[in-house]
């Protein structure tokens, strides 16, 4: 098991104790790491939700994924804060773009109606995942996208500490474990 300490370490453990064999996606391959399993349930958080999508879609990873699910997913862009339509506005897209892709490349390659998320949204989803957004999202029959505030309107959580929230995770377990308790109430937050 290979649990990063960065976006996994709440989650992860928690997977683990629930039966699953856990690995985090490190960006390069060993040839001689054998194949464990025949289908693979994928987590993502933030960019790392796209990652499944263009697997199945651009690599032929479709008969390999059983289930997908992304937290503080962009599937369909970010503005990045509101630089992209302020900069778009003030004719300013160019430059600034010129300045951040050396520090952050993959920015402006999750901006709203970027060409890599256009053509991989395109056709729609190949599979059903579930996804987790903070904010109301357009629909697609083959994705379920789940507002973390209709499980507990209170559950304030952020972009990024949703991969630390408990009502995020025990939605998760739900949705990879039909057999796990499929009610999600606020109380969950106390676990």
């Amino acid at each position: 098991m290979e649990i990063p300490l960065t976006n996994w370490i709440y989650m992860g453990p928690r997977f683990v104790a629930k039966g699953y064999c856990v690995f985090a996606l490190t960006y390069r391959q060993n040839p001689k790491f054998p194949l464990l399993a025949d289908k693979v349930d994928m987590l993502g958080h933030s960019q790392g939700s796209v990652m499944p999508r263009y697997r199945m879609k651009y690599l032929g990873g479709a008969a390999k994924i059983r289930k997908s699910a992304g937290i503080g997913s962009v599937q369909y862009g970010s503005t990045l804060v509101g630089i992209v339509p302020l900069a778009k506005a003030l004719g300013l897209f160019g430059p600034i773009k010129k300045i951040i892709d050396p520090l952050c490349e993959a920015c402006y390659q999750f901006a709203l109606n970027s060409t890599i998320l256009n053509d991989l949204n395109e056709g729609g989803t190949l599979f059903l995942e579930l996804a987790i957004f903070l904010l109301p999202l357009n629909n697609n029959p083959r994705v379920h996208n789940q507002v973390l505030q209709d499980w507990c309107g209170i559950d304030i959580q952020g972009h990024v500490s949703v991969a630390y929230d408990p009502i995020t995770w025990n939605g998760l377990h739900a949705y990879f474990t039909p057999s796990a308790d499929q009610k999600i109430n606020c109380l969950d937050a106390f676990q």
